[in-house]
């Protein structure tokens, strides 16, 4: 039986007898990642590069070609946050009253045809944490409409933090390779949590593509 804690916020998951676990199947559950084989150590050309840091309003997004988009319609979206001099973009469900709250940030086209081996990387900052609920995916054939395109998870580390807390350190995704890619790419930050429910603050920053 899977149901919910008292709070109403994590899955839990009841098993009334052990003789019905049945283990026969080798088979996982995990998310099926794009895996490129592309070299990862050369010295790299920048390809792509936003810091945000010329970003004066959420809505200059937009200007230069992003899609920052409420799948249900909502209000909230990725939003412009300044702090100690430093320009990212945040999300949290908390206090929105949305769920589900789905939101995805999108990168303008990428186009990698004059390059190889490119590598992928962005960081991102984890507060008030009760729920990894972020992830990265790139399309080939993204055209305004979000669940019409074809996505493609990446298998990039997320930052984990405090529960109760806000901290400065961000989380590298590692090095992801779309060497297996060509033409037009499109990077999503897609953010899927509510409210009530896994409300977990993000920042994200230093979204970069290179290659050789």
């Amino acid at each position: 039986m899977l149901t919910k804690d008292y709070y109403n916020e994590k899955f839990i998951l009841v098993i009334n007898d052990p003789s019905t676990i049945n283990f026969s199947e080798s088979d996982r559950c995990d998310p099926d990642f794009l895996f490129c084989t592309g070299n990862l150590n050369n010295e790299k050309e920048l390809i792509f590069f936003e810091n945000f840091q010329e970003i004066n309003k959420t809505n200059d997004l937009e200007d230069l070609g992003w899609t920052n988009e409420n799948i249900y319609l909502g209000n909230e979206k990725f939003n412009k946050r300044s702090s100690q001099g430093n320009v990212s973009m945040q999300i949290s469900a908390y206090n929105t009253g949305e769920n589900p709250m789905e939101v995805w940030l999108i990168t303008p086209p990428i186009n990698l045809d004059n390059s190889s081996n490119e590598i992928l990387s962005f960081e991102t900052k984890a507060t008030y944490d009760n729920g990894t609920i972020l992830t990265a995916w790139v399309s080939s054939d993204f055209n305004d409409n979000i669940t019409e395109a074809t996505w493609q998870q990446l298998d990039a580390k997320v930052s984990v933090g405090p529960g109760n807390s806000y901290v400065n350190n961000y989380t590298l995704s590692g090095e992801l390779s779309l060497d297996c890619l060509e033409g037009d790419v499109f990077i999503a930050i897609k953010y899927l949590g509510g409210d009530p429910g896994v409300s977990t603050t993000y920042d994200i920053d230093n979204i970069k593509i290179t290659g050789d």
